[in-house]
């Protein structure tokens, strides 16, 4: 009896350290109340050992919680955020981007259908729209001629379809001596380059032919320049030929006075001056020469005059392109009448490249003390033919005692 008494106090000792209170210990299933509820020795404990476990949820869903100090704590149910634009439910609520213009992932129509391309499509992400994106590369669409579509989607058909094929037109130009050809057009409607049966411009020639087929016959370069017949076309024969006068207004060469030359409108516009045109003009003039000195010699002869005359081709110094070929112009001066004067002619020989003349000189000697004035015919003509372009005359008369008599 004794000995049960005293196992009696012990239990109940034990009982009063489990917190049940007075008495001995009762055992129930562990609670989370800080308690040694089972009357093991430990508190909140699992049958595992570990903590005591339980199942939690919040908006996100559930999770598993712990007891520690009598309380559930430490729930691993999802985290709540804030909601962003991610395609997500951030914050449970059962709506996804409910705050975006749209949701991450979603997609719609956009842009518009021309011509044979459809729409786009543009994409959401991160909750803004993406740019539209088309099903095809705009800079290569091509349009394809004569199917009645808009291929190339600028919102007209067959623009750049310049001709039906098999269709023809003519070609070039038929200005002057321009012929026209003929253009096909090929498989791509599209005109053939090459102009068959075309005579296309060439340069001008002096021919009075338009060869370069700009409306103007024998024009050469320069701003506004051509060759064209001068005020001085009646001076085609030798009884009409034009005056030259001297700066005294006389028709006289005067010995050792000045030089003479055509009269020109305007000495710094080039197309003032005569010209050789048409091809086959011959250009006259007329004057005379007079001798003013007067001397004594054994010979009882003034010796010796020279009269020179000189042929300036202009072309050939201020116009570019306008090369002229010295053997298609020659110079001639008549001493005398028309029927029964003495002529010179130029030759090659009388060419001087540098200055751009032919030159011609002829001396003879005069009686002491006797004017002898002499008429002088000039002419200047094409031997070939083939020249046109502007030119002067000059003419001087001068005594020179360096020079023999001539017999």
């Amino acid at each position: 009896m004794r000995i049960a008494s005293i196992i009696a106090i012990l239990a109940l000792g034990s009982g009063c350290s489990s917190g049940q209170g007075p008495g001995p210990c009762t055992s129930t299933p562990e609670q989370c109340n800080a308690r040694d509820d089972d009357c093991d020795g430990e508190i909140d404990e699992a049958d595992s050992g570990g903590p005591l476990r339980r199942t939690c949820s919040n908006q996100c869903g559930p999770g598993e919680e712990e007891c520690a100090n009598g309380a559930w704590v430490f729930c691993d149910a999802p985290p709540m955020y804030t909601e962003t634009c991610n395609g997500a439910d951030d914050d449970c609520d059962g709506r996804v981007d409910e705050d975006c213009p749209c949701v991450h992932g979603q997609s719609e129509p956009c842009g518009e259908a021309i011509g044979v391309c459809p729409r786009g499509t543009r994409y959401c992400q991160s909750g803004a729209w993406g740019e539209c994106q088309l099903p095809y590369d705009p800079d290569t669409l091509v349009e394809v001629c004569n199917d009645g579509l808009d291929n190339d989607c600028d919102r007209s058909t067959d623009e750049e379809c310049t001709c039906s094929p098999g269709e023809t037109q003519s070609c070039g130009s038929d200005v002057g001596e321009c012929q026209v050809g003929l253009q096909t057009c090929d498989e791509d409607a599209q005109w053939i380059e090459a102009c068959v049966g075309e005579i296309g411009p060439a340069p001008d020639i002096c021919d009075g032919l338009d060869n370069d087929c700009d409306g103007e016959p024998d024009f050469v370069a320069g701003a506004d320049f051509g060759w064209r017949s001068d005020d001085h076309e009646v001076n085609d024969s030798c009884d009409d030929g034009s005056p030259i006068y001297n700066s005294a207004g006389q028709l006289m060469i005067v010995e050792g006075v000045d030089t003479v030359s055509v009269e020109v409108d305007d000495e710094a516009d080039l197309q003032t001056y005569p010209t050789l045109y048409p091809p086959g003009d011959e250009d006259w003039y007329s004057t005379r020469v007079d001798e003013t000195t007067d001397c004594w010699n054994p010979f009882g002869t003034d010796c010796a005059f020279r009269l020179t005359v000189q042929l300036w081709l202009l072309d050939r110094e201020y116009v570019e392109g306008a090369v002229q070929d010295p053997a298609d112009w020659r110079l001639c001066m008549t001493l005398g009448g028309c029927m029964d004067g003495q002529t010179f002619c130029s030759h090659g020989a009388d060419w001087f490249e540098s200055e751009s003349v032919y030159q011609l000189a002829v001396i003879w000697g005069s009686p002491c003390y006797s004017h002898d004035p002499r008429d002088l015919k000039i002419r200047v003509h094409s031997p070939t033919g083939a020249a046109c372009g502007h030119y002067q005359v000059y003419a001087w008369f001068e005594y020179d005692d360096t020079l023999e008599c001539p017999e």
